[in-house]
């Protein structure tokens, strides 16, 4: 068993956010804002199985939609941000640094 670990990074300002994974609702959370100091809003990590992997994010506050699908081999690292208004991926073997 690997682990996603995802971090909801920058642009989200009092949002709900809805995470599918493979089509199944993980994680529902209202109100997410990003400390600016850190560039971080939220983590989660969900358990997960190798093989192909679909990650939906729905940011409900501002009709936002995106998905990705990542190749799950080891435990991995799913950055996820909003930047004029869209929804950006970044995908990292390695923890993201924050300060």
């Amino acid at each position: 068993m690997t682990k996603l670990l995802i971090d909801l990074q920058s642009g989200f300002t009092d949002d709900t956010v809805l995470i599918r994974v493979n089509g199944e609702e993980k994680f529902h959370i209202d109100k997410v804002t990003t400390d600016k100091m850190m560039g971080l809003a939220t983590s989660l990590e969900l358990p997960l199985k190798e093989g192909p992997t679909v990650v939906d994010i729905d940011v409900r506050t501002r009709d936002l939609k995106d998905n990705i699908e990542i190749i799950i081999k080891e435990s991995c690292y799913l950055g996820i941000s909003i930047q004029s208004n869209k929804i950006e991926f970044i995908i990292s073997k390695d923890p993201f640094g924050y300060f």
